[in-house]
């Protein structure tokens, strides 16, 4: 146990000093990180905005921006144009002047956020999305920006790549709160190889509750039999 303990906090420290790299790659001073549905309005319905504010697996380059981050999420509207547009573009960016959203961002030392989408290679449903924090210090371009973001995009991949195998990020799936503990936990404990009487004795249900469990999971997935369902689970970071 003791030996996973450092094992997950070098993986934690390596991935921090891989987040702060590119930082400094694209001439930004802050960034977070967090892996997201491709489209979350389909899975969540039209305030999927409101679902943010639960999310916890999020990477953040400082504690001040993720000061920053959790004061403006707490005042985060049912909709917000640039957060939404942040969402559906490949690369977007805002000033702190053009947004409700920038504004509070401003008061944490920002005047512009970069966002960068990028499509998970295992998984269709989602993606890696990096925001970019730049302050009035900065003399780059809108021109040189995007630049030295496109110039940093296989390190971006490469991060992202590395965040996903770890363990230090769940799946949105999960975050958003969009299944059951209980129903996650079935679902792990499925692709380790035990069988519905186990489940049952494991989760202290009945069959019938395993099943009702395992069809919710089916349904929401889009999964035809449980052996495409752990394999749609895995796709999903869920397992």
């Amino acid at each position: 146990m003791k030996i996973q303990f450092e094992d997950l906090n070098n993986q934690q420290e390596a991935l921090s000093a891989m987040l702060k790299s590119l930082v400094t790659s694209v001439g930004a001073v802050d960034a977070l990180f967090h892996i997201d549905l491709n489209k979350p309005e389909v899975w969540l319905g039209k305030s999927w905005l409101k679902c943010l504010k639960q999310r916890q697996s999020i990477l953040f380059s400082s504690a001040r921006l993720e000061e920053t981050f959790e004061s403006y999420r707490k005042r985060l509207k049912s909709m917000d144009i640039e957060l939404s547009k942040s969402v559906r573009k490949d690369l977007y960016s805002w000033s702190s002047v053009s947004s409700h959203a920038a504004k509070r961002i401003r008061e944490g030392g920002y005047e512009r956020v970069v966002s960068v989408s990028i499509p998970l290679a295992t998984c269709s449903d989602l993606r890696g999305r990096f925001l970019y924090f730049y302050d009035g210090v900065s003399e780059q371009s809108e021109f040189e920006i995007r630049r030295s973001i496109e110039n940093s995009l296989n390190e971006m991949i490469v991060y992202q790549t590395a965040v996903s195998a770890s363990h230090l990020i769940t799946s949105p799936l999960e975050d958003y709160g969009m299944l059951k503990s209980a129903t996650i936990s079935i679902i792990r404990h499925l692709s380790q190889g035990c069988s519905r009487t186990e489940l049952s004795e494991v989760h202290h249900m009945t069959p019938r509750g395993i099943d009702y469990h395992l069809e919710r999971a089916k349904c929401l997935l889009g999964a035809k039999n449980t052996h495409n369902l752990v394999h749609k689970s895995h796709s999903l970071l869920l397992i």
